[in-house]
């Protein structure tokens, strides 16, 4: 059996979109740390997490498992990218490593999502404690309710080093492809995924254990406002560029504010619905976002 890697800062299991913002600034920082992927791909470590199942050969699944595991660096934090959908799954993941490395105490922070939040503005806090991530990540919270947090992410955007652009612009003709589709749209919340590795790492450093946070920009944006301002039919949208309907997006947001009786946008909290609140991850982490409105990032002067 190969020895287990040296001991790193940070483990990060899984090389996602999210991943190749925080790996350059923990290199920035002097932290160590490891990555792991699916395919082991170069600069990585291989693991690919496959819960057993009732259905599974349980002593093969341990031999499989305990394997890979005892192949991961002690850690003093473990990065969870990839969503977990149960408790099992939950427990598998975290009962395999510390199983096979004793001597570690890790703290964990799993990546979540803020669509678990249910609309209700004045219970900002309020989640589907039912929906499948959200049973796994409370699980994981009351395994380690002291070494243990989950960060609901709001909607990804940026320009990753490694992958393709998330813009928020391409989206639009698919979420709203029409009038009528529009007309149901309200808020939209979003986060830099630089914004996301900078939280993460004041997140190591700040004692932030044993609850969920809501991640975003501090904003919440009008679905409306954002297609009046990227609907104009001169801006890039990727694959959707030239597509029919780009250019009357401004039409109607006009038609719709004028059957609505919305005299400006964006449109009021009360109209619009969920609203997220995300002052106290930032509060917690001792920083602000990095970037500001996006309408001001995607298609503004910033290096998005």
């Amino acid at each position: 059996m190969s020895p287990q890697p040296p001991a790193v800062d940070i483990l990060i299991l899984g090389t996602s979109w999210t991943t190749t913002f925080l790996t350059p600034l923990l290199r920035a920082h002097n932290i160590t740390h490891a990555t792991t992927s699916t395919t082991a791909r170069p600069g990585t470590l291989p693991f690919h997490f496959v819960p057993s199942t009732p259905s599974t050969d349980q002593d093969d699944d341990e031999v499989g498992s305990q394997a890979q595991y005892t192949a991961l660096p002690p850690a003093t934090l473990i990065l969870i990218t990839f969503p977990l959908t149960t408790a099992s799954h939950t427990t598998q993941l975290t009962r395999h490593y510390t199983a096979t490395h004793p001597s570690a105490t890790p703290y964990f922070v799993l990546l979540g999502s803020t669509r678990i939040f249910t609309p209700t503005p004045s219970s900002p806090l309020s989640y589907d404690a039912s929906s499948p991530r959200a049973v796994a990540e409370d699980t994981l919270l009351a395994l380690y309710p002291s070494r243990a947090t989950v960060l609901n992410l709001a909607g990804l955007y940026g320009q990753s080093s490694r992958h393709s652009a998330r813009d928020p612009r391409s989206w639009l003709s698919r979420v709203a492809p029409g009038k009528e589709a529009l007309g149901r749209k309200g808020a939209l919340h979003l986060v830099h995924g630089g914004d996301v590795a900078r939280g993460v790492l004041g997140g190591a450093k700040e004692q932030i254990w044993g609850r969920r946070w809501i991640v975003t920009d501090l904003h919440w944006y009008d679905w409306w406002e954002l297609a009046f301002a990227w609907g104009d039919g001169r801006l890039d949208h990727g694959a959707d560029a030239g597509k029919d309907g780009d250019g009357e997006y401004r039409e109607w947001v006009m038609q719709l504010m004028e059957e609505h009786g919305v005299r400006a946008l964006p449109r009021p909290v009360e109209v619009v619905g969920r609203v997220l609140d995300s002052r106290a991850f930032w509060r917690a982490v001792g920083m602000v976002p990095g970037r500001g409105h996006v309408l001001s990032v995607v298609g503004g002067e910033e290096d998005w």
